[in-house]
């Protein structure tokens, strides 16, 4: 997982240094470029999908902490399909939230994923699971979600071996 925190960096120095600082003279990056996402996947595709279904709602991230988007991508999922572990971790979280069922894996290294809309969660905290381990059945949705020390993400972007994704963003008026 080192590795994957390293490249992460590595996106952050290259994103500063493609714009630039700001100067007294100079507006800053979000006043005068398009936002730009860069993120970087594991070298050895570690992760799995939960599940094998279509993408019906891809993530889209919001414009500010608080902002309209999807911090997850949604499966269309047939009621009962079992939904597994993305990749090797321990249970930090399975339980209700709201009234609907999730289970969250600590991987590692701050890394974070997150199964929810579930009809039955099959694990309990502090469990460790590997990859492809059974989490609980789906519901007519599954929600996946990916969180890096916190940040929501892309969670695609863990399916594949290594990789620079660039992203244009809106700026914000």
């Amino acid at each position: 997982m080192g590795t994957w925190i390293g490249k992460l960096a590595a996106a952050a120095t290259i994103s500063t240094a493609l714009v630039g600082a700001p100067t007294a003279q100079q507006p800053t990056q979000l006043e005068t470029a398009p936002r730009v996402a860069v993120a970087f996947q594991a070298d050895d595709g570690l992760h799995t999908p939960p599940v094998a279904a279509p993408i019906v709602d891809p993530f889209r991230a919001p414009e500010h902490e608080f902002g309209p988007g999807n911090r997850s991508i949604d499966y269309d999922t047939e009621p009962g399909v079992a939904v597994v572990a993305s990749a090797d971790g321990v249970v930090s979280f399975a339980g209700q939230v709201a009234g609907t069922l999730f289970a969250s894996i600590d991987h590692g290294d701050g890394l974070v994923t997150t199964v929810g809309l579930l009809d039955d969660v099959a694990v309990s905290g502090g469990e460790v699971v590997s990859r492809g381990d059974v989490l609980g059945t789906a519901g007519d949705t599954l929600s996946f979600s990916a969180r890096q020390d916190g940040v929501h993400f892309d969670p695609e972007l863990l399916f594949e071996s290594f990789r620079t994704v660039v992203r244009l963003v809106a700026a914000p008026d």
